[in-house]
């Protein structure tokens, strides 16, 4: 997000410009894919308990496709609000603030059986 917030300081519509943004985008889809994704979709069900892991799956399932509603349905207004560098400078600090709150707050889950992770928590 940060590379393409600069990307869109430079010059106006040139194939630079372009190919940063293109690429950008896809990395930015790559590392969500194996981040934030991997913790809603691998991770939170593992660490739920048994009893309640479909309600709380859905809950956070739910969450996190309001969540990507959320900035699509406002991303234009705040590109007419802030600007496009601005915009994407405000998802950089949004993603900043995920990886601060999964490193602090989610367990680490390698080698542990579902039943040690449950009895842990």
């Amino acid at each position: 997000m940060a590379v393409m917030a600069l990307a869109f300081l430079g010059p106006e519509g040139s194939a630079a410009q372009r190919w940063t943004v293109i690429v950008a985008l896809f990395a930015y889809i790559l590392f969500a894919g194996i981040g934030i994704q991997a913790v809603v979709w691998l991770i939170g069900p593992e660490i739920v308990p048994l009893s309640v892991r479909g309600p709380a799956t859905s809950l956070a399932t739910v969450t996190l496709w309001g969540v990507d509603l959320l900035i699509a349905v406002t991303a234009l207004t705040a590109i007419q609000a802030i600007g496009r560098s601005g915009t994407f400078i405000v998802y950089a600090l949004m993603n900043v603030a995920c990886i601060a709150f999964v490193a602090a707050k989610v367990p680490e889950t390698r080698g542990k059986s579902l039943e040690s992770i449950e009895r842990a928590l």
